[in-house]
């Protein structure tokens, strides 16, 4: 049935009135993250001294696998539940749940991931059906509590927060917005596989979550930053093989951590140097084989204890200045063959995107070499993928996020709308 012009004038006015909510909501869920962070802290500095970790199923059975996980299909919903979003208070005009559903880990074998869905009220204003945006934040972190899931209801992972509140733009445009907890129950961070298949079969989640009124045709994007931008690197380049059904128009990765052993070699030592032992944490747990045990030293063991369940902060600021060779029984362990073939199967640019990719960062980065972000390109073009490229001269890794934040915002809207790609090959 047609609207007529007033109600089509009343439509418009909503549209508007729940923007205008949506718009103050995230700003005061801004100022709340800067609060949170400052009243936290270093998340998860109360580190623990167990030798094992926590899943997301010992801290909330909600997230308990069922016993027939290997009998169903990637992607299919497990459970769902309705979550409330909202700054003292104060609710905000979307509706979100999260839902729980079937994948496959770094090893193919079978798990329960995780996702987040949030949909704007309303109906969707632009032309054609409501767009997905899957979002990888930047969870960076081994601890389950650390996960988006999580941290947007208890500001567990206050880095997360500030990261999903640029993407939350998403939902300005009208878009919905998944955000995967993309490390899987083990929180396996930095295993690409792992990521990759999180993200896709979160995806599928979704579309085939009758409330969401999203389906297999939903035009759909992949975007993150930082270990979120590895995430969405990885599920772009699996996507043809291990979800070919979906409707990806194009990828937005910044600041992406393309090659592990450039990472390394970048960062050992400096002030950013425990992003390196969170990474081999995140990696053993996806690749048992590693066997830490017998090439950890007393103080490496000691580190390896105390931060089973720590969020990202805990593990930088113990790791500061430090080099792998401080943790190990022998040097230069990282060269070894076993753990050079870890590395080399969790790099990017080894299979191509089906989808137009947006790729930005900093042109020095501090954190994450810029050249593995440009290797990475540079396989992608002589691929044949269409790559837009942005790299930022006065930005480093934090600010690139930002600085970066309304161009990839234009390229996902773009391949909404159906746009040629402009590509800088």
């Amino acid at each position: 049935m047609r609207s007529g012009p007033k109600s089509q004038h009343a439509s418009k006015a909503d549209r508007r009135f729940t923007r205008r909510n949506l718009r103050l909501g995230l700003i005061l869920l801004a100022l709340g993250s800067v609060v949170a962070s400052l009243l936290v802290g270093v998340s998860g500095s109360s580190a623990t001294t167990a030798a094992s970790y926590q899943t997301p199923a010992s801290v909330d059975s909600w997230y308990a696998a069922p016993s027939n996980l290997s009998g169903m299909a990637n992607g299919t919903v497990i459970r769902s539940r309705g979550t409330y979003l909202s700054f003292l208070g104060l609710p905000l005009p979307i509706q979100s749940w999260q839902l729980l559903y079937k994948s496959t880990d770094a090893k193919g074998q079978p798990v329960a991931d995780s996702t987040s869905l949030i949909i704007p009220l309303g109906s969707f204003g632009g032309p054609g059906p409501r767009p997905l945006v899957s979002y990888q934040a930047a969870e960076d972190s081994v601890g389950a509590q650390c996960a988006p899931g999580f941290s947007l209801t208890s500001f567990s992972n206050p880095a997360v927060i500030g990261d999903v509140l640029q993407a939350s733009q998403a939902l300005l445009h009208g878009w919905a917005l998944a955000i995967p907890d993309y490390e899987g129950p083990e929180s396996q961070f930095i295993a690409g596989a792992q990521a990759g298949h999180a993200v896709l079969d979160g995806v599928r989640a979704v579309q085939h979550f009758s409330p969401s009124g999203l389906n297999p045709q939903t035009p759909t994007a992949l975007w993150g930053y930082s270990g979120g931008g590895a995430a969405t690197g990885w599920a772009s380049e699996l996507q043809s093989s291990y979800a070919p059904e979906l409707k990806v128009v194009g990828t937005a990765e910044g600041g992406v951590p393309a090659d592990l052993g450039m990472l390394v070699n970048q960062i050992n030592g400096g002030v950013f140097a425990g992003f390196e032992f969170i990474g081999v944490l995140g990696l053993w747990r996806a690749y048992p084989e590693m066997a830490l045990d017998p090439v950890l030293n007393q103080a490496g063991r000691d580190l390896l204890n105390a931060n089973q369940n720590s969020c990202l902060g805990s593990v930088l600021l113990q790791g500061a200045f430090k080099k792998l060779d401080d943790y190990t029984v022998r040097p230069n362990v990282i060269a070894e063959p076993l753990y050079q073939s870890i590395m080399a199967q969790n790099k990017l640019g080894q299979r191509m995107p089906a989808a137009p990719v947006f790729n930005y960062g900093a042109m020095f980065d501090q954190i994450v070499p810029s050249q593995g972000n440009d290797n990475l390109v540079a396989a992608y073009c002589a691929g044949g993928v269409k790559v837009v490229k942005e790299r930022y001269l006065l930005a480093e890794h934090v600010t690139a996020a930002a600085e970066g934040l309304f161009s990839a915002l234009n390229f996902l809207g773009d391949r909404f709308a159906g746009k040629p790609v402009q590509s800088t090959c």
